[in-house]
């Protein structure tokens, strides 16, 4: 993560908002935030985290809102925008506002997360820091922004947390494999299961079942190679009996075949004539008599159509002599066609004149309604205009009452604040009373262990060494007295010739003589028991020292701020009651004030609706004044109207010819259009029978003459015919003499046969060939045939046995095509099995090596084993930078429990632990450690660039390791990463190349300003 920008508004000492462009801090690689105690420098760091993850270490969640936000403000907002994963800009934002009547309540906390695509801010699905940083909250305080307090947890964690710790931080969760192995080994044994059970199904395919197939398999082709041989012969005899049938078969059925075709011989003869006589006669007569029957059709034709044009030029004579005598009586209406048109134009006139006159009256009654109109509007404009008066004259009156609003404002904020600096006073000085009856309840805890707080430490230390002296020689004198005790034992048990226990010799010269020590190994023994009890109890009062005096110091500082706050507040109090100007209030006299302003607001609210009022009545007035403008325009519009129409009447008087106005005067409009539609239908109708009757006379004409001219023309066509119809009955005649013919019937009898000769000369021919053929055929099976002898008995029993060998012969190569499929199936089977059992011993010994596996991936101890690895690279990493800075006397190592502990090369490379260091080397390691935890989490980010922040521990150093460890900064320029500092210690911001000052203000709160 690299920062951008941060914006903080309302936030603990943060009255006012206060911007930082950290661009220009982190070009420098190495920055640091400097200023005076409770300044608000950690806040900055408190901004951020609360930004990305909503949470912060200095507050509970309990009213966590309302204590963070300053209670001069109104509401809070933060604006964090840094690089993060993928390189990508992201904004995350954290906001709530103070209730408006509930000064303690706060709205709830809004927290929103946006990424930049292409200079567009998008919003996320998720505000959780987590997945754009890749870092839980936890983890983002010890290795990139670490708050006060928290710089050496990672030190100080156990083996357990810490290891908890990087597999966070690095996934290590990859590593967990016991599950991995432990599904493979289920896949495996379920696939080892399915393989035994297809290798149960194989049991029966064996070597010797394949042995027994191939035997029987011999047996039966050499059974069939017999079979085949008798088989053939049989076939041999069957194949000449039955071509003998078949010849015998084939005799009988040509001769009866024969024998037919004789029979059907004089129909076939007699079809043969009937057919020669039918072509001959159409031949002779069928085109002729076609010819004659279609001249004659034709002249009965001809005949009836010279009757029809006859009746026709009849009947249009007829219709032309009445169409004369009806076109000399239209001609005399349509003479009167002129006097018709120009009244009807006259009647088209008298209704526009009758109408305009109509529109002029409707006009004249409108003016009059108009001029009522206007004279109401008048009355109601000059009515509103006086209420307008009065209003605005009050309206003034009320504001001249009216207190300054400026004033009640500045007077109300001064109380406002007056009662909060109060309040915060009480508050501060119930916190120091609180806080000094912890103070007395800790000094209780040395008044009861009779210790001086300032020698307390020392005084038990030199207790825990004295016990431990003790029970280091109780010890010793227990030891010496469980020898002596065992060594008398062994001395009472020895006698000459038996071996002794010790040494095996016999001979025992010189016995050990001594008292029994037993009671005073009793002794001893429960005088270390009680040392030992001691001791433990020491230690107790040790570890609850360390706590006392813990809460001593942080209620001593917690003390001190606040009687820093007090004075504070008490002297902002008092430059506060100095502040008081307004000589026409008493700053100890809220009431009479807030009489005063609760007065000046009845009457701002009454002011107010008195301008709501007038502005109701000004827009009356408006609106009467728009109606009257548009009512006189209007009445000048219809006058304008009404001396048109006058002139358009006159016009039309002037036009009319034949009739009279006066005429008209009480008819209807409905009565003068019926009138005129009537004489324009008589004009329409003499019109259109005119033009028709021109038109159907010279349709007449012109019909007549084509007709006289068809009728001629088929008068000669009717002769013509009548000759041609002549020739072909003679024709005729002279034929049915030639051909023996009696009559023209004999003829049509022949023709109405109908016959199709190419069928039937084809079915004669047919008949004619097939009668040779069998005859031919019957000839050369009797010569075949005449000397066989045919027994139909002995082919019966020949067929039979035939059958019989053909359907064992059968079977038995049935037989062997099922010992075949059999010994196929085998080879398969057999094959399948082969390749089972090889799968098989492959996944056994798939199945033992998970088993390996899973014993060695059991209880998270192949992630304990990486996550070693990766502490001891960790301490490989940060050992580079802390040994320089400990001038090569101390080295980081892990121990068997994953604890740090350091190497101390000035006392013969021995091991201690971490906790022994002080607190200058302390900060050292922690420094290095968190160096080295940031570099390697940098891959987590993505970042070409990496940022760490450090809040503390600079005080602890001399001036050469501050100079070591400033070295040691400004060289992590050069690997792309950025440290940013933070520290109240002035002298240091001179070597920090790039810097920011936080001011606290006893007005505006915290000030920020980049250097």
């Amino acid at each position: 993560m690299l920062p951008i920008y941060l914006s903080i508004d309302g936030l603990y000492s943060y009255k006012t908002k206060q911007e930082i462009d950290f661009t220009r801090l982190t070009e420098a690689g190495l920055f640091g935030i400097f200023g005076k105690v409770g300044s608000g420098k950690s806040s900055i760091l408190e901004a951020m985290t609360f930004a990305l993850y909503g949470d912060t270490n200095r507050l509970n969640s309990k009213n966590r809102a309302y204590n963070m936000m300053n209670l001069n403000t109104d509401h809070l907002k933060i604006v964090f925008e840094f690089i993060g994963k993928e390189n990508k800009k992201y904004s995350f934002e954290a906001g709530w506002k103070r209730n408006g009547k509930n000064f303690e309540k706060v709205s709830t906390i809004e927290r929103k997360a946006y990424v930049y695509e292409n200079g567009i801010k998008i919003p996320l699905e998720s505000n959780d820091a987590e997945a754009v940083i890749g870092i839980s909250y936890k983890n983002f305080n010890r290795t990139v922004i670490v708050p006060q307090g928290q710089f050496k947890e990672f030190l100080e964690l156990k083996g357990t947390d810490r290891s908890i710790m990087m597999k966070e931080l690095f996934n290590l969760d990859r590593y967990d494999l016991y599950q991995k192995a432990a599904d493979l080994k289920s896949v495996n044994q379920s696939a080892v299961e399915q393989i035994q059970g297809s290798l149960q199904i194989l049991t029966d395919y064996t070597e010797e079942t394949f042995t027994a197939l191939t035997q029987n398999l011999e047996h039966k082709e050499a059974s069939l190679i017999l079979k085949e041989k008798e088989f053939t012969v049989k076939e041999e005899e069957i194949n000449k009996l039955h071509e003998m049938k078949k010849l015998q078969s084939d005799l009988i059925e040509r001769r009866q075949e024969l024998e037919l075709m004789k029979q059907q011989k004089q129909a076939i003869t007699d079809l043969k004539q009937r057919v020669i006589l039918f072509e001959k006669t159409e031949k002779t007569f069928k085109n002729l008599l076609e010819a004659f029957e279609k001249e004659s059709d034709n002249f009965q034709r001809q005949k009836e159509a010279l009757k029809d044009t006859e009746e026709k030029l009849s009947k249009k004579k007829a219709q032309a002599e009445d169409v004369t005598s009806e076109f000399e009586k239209i001609n005399d209406e349509i003479s009167k066609n002129e006097y018709y048109k120009i009244l009807i134009a006259d009647l088209e006139n008298m209704l526009s004149y009758k109408k305009q006159l109509g529109e002029l009256n409707i006009i004249h009654n409108r003016l009059q309604k108009a001029a009522v109109i206007i004279e109401n509007t008048q009355k109601n404009l000059d009515s509103k205009l006086k209420e307008l008066t009065l209003k605005k004259e009050k309206t003034e009156y009320l504001k001249r009452q009216k207190a300054d609003t400026g004033l009640l404002f500045a007077v109300e904020a001064w109380f406002q604040k007056n009662k909060t600096l109060n309040q915060h006073l009480e508050q501060s000085l119930k916190t120091i009373a609180d806080k000094e009856v912890k103070q007395a309840e800790l000094q209780q805890f040395f008044i009861e262990h009779q210790l001086k707080p300032e020698t307390a430490k020392e005084t038990l230390i030199q207790r825990n060494l004295e016990l431990k002296e003790q029970i280091h020689q109780t010890q010793q004198h227990i030891n010496q007295l469980s020898v002596q005790k065992q060594l008398v034992q062994y001395a009472d048990e020895l006698h000459n010739g038996i071996p002794c226990p010790l040494c095996g010799s016999e001979d025992h010269p010189h016995i050990m003589k001594s008292s029994d020590v037993t009671e005073r190994l009793q002794e001893f023994d429960l005088q270390y028991e009680k040392l030992s009890k001691n001791l433990d109890q020491l230690i107790q009062l040790q570890n609850q020292l360390e706590i006392v005096t813990g809460k001593t110091e942080l209620l001593h500082h917690d003390l001190k701020n606040e009687k820093d706050t007090k004075e504070a507040t008490l002297a902002s109090l008092k430059k506060h009651q100095e502040a008081f100007i307004w000589d026409d209030f008493d700053a100890g006299d809220y009431t009479t004030f807030h009489t005063v302003k609760e007065t000046s607001q009845k009457i701002e609210k009454e002011i107010e609706n008195h301008e709501i009022e007038l502005k109701s009545i000004n827009s009356e007035v408006e609106q009467l004044q728009g109606e009257l403008e548009k009512y006189t325009s209007a009445v000048k519009n219809i006058e304008k109207d009404a001396s048109q129409k006058t002139g358009s009447i006159g016009q039309l008087k002037e036009a009319f010819k034949q009739l009279n106005t006066e005429d008209y005067r009480n008819l209807t409009k409905e009565d003068i259009v019926s009138e005129k539609e009537k004489i324009t239908e008589t004009v329409q109708t003499n019109e259109q029978r005119y033009t028709a009757l021109i038109a159907l006379k010279e349709q007449l004409q012109t019909d007549m003459i084509r007709l006289e001219y068809q009728k001629t023309s088929q008068e000669k066509s009717v002769v013509e015919i009548e000759n041609a119809v002549s020739t072909y009955s003679t024709s005729i005649q002279l034929l049915l003499h030639q051909n023996n013919f009696e009559t023209i019937e004999e003829v049509l009898a022949i023709l109405s046969l109908n016959l199709d000769t190419e069928t039937r000369h084809r079915e004669i021919r047919e008949f004619e060939d097939r009668f040779h053929l069998i005859e031919h055929t019957v000839a050369q099976l009797e010569e075949k045939t005449k000397n066989q002898q045919w027994d139909a008995s002995y082919y019966d029993a020949v067929l039979l046995n035939y059958q019989q060998l053909k359907e064992g012969r059968e079977i038995l190569i049935g037989e062997i095509k099922s010992v075949k499929d059999q010994l196929e199936e085998h080879k398969k089977r057999s094959t399948e099995k082969k390749k089972l059992s090889e799968q098989l011993e492959q996944l056994d010994l798939r199945s033992k090596n998970l088993s390996v596996l899973m014993n060695l991936f059991k209880g998270s101890g192949f992630v304990n084993f990486i996550s070693t690895q990766y502490l001891e690279e960790l301490c490989c990493i940060a050992n580079q930078r802390f040994e320089r800075l400990t001038r090569g006397q101390l080295t980081l190592v892990i121990n068997e429990d994953n604890d740090f502990e350091v190497v101390d090369h000035l006392n013969s490379d021995r091991q201690r632990s971490v906790k022994t260091l002080s607190g200058g080397q302390f900060f050292q390691a922690s420094l290095c450690l968190a160096l080295a935890l940031a570099e390697n989490t940098r891959s987590l980010n993505k970042n070409e660039k990496n940022f760490f922040f450090i809040d503390e521990g600079f005080g602890t150093q001399d001036n050469e390791s501050v100079n070591l460890i400033f070295e040691t900064l400004n060289n992590l320029r050069n690997e792309n990463r950025i440290v940013g500092i933070i520290s109240h210690v002035e002298e240091l911001q001179e070597r920090i190349p790039a810097s920011v000052s936080v001011v606290k203000d006893s007005e505006r709160g915290s000030l920020i300003k980049i250097n």
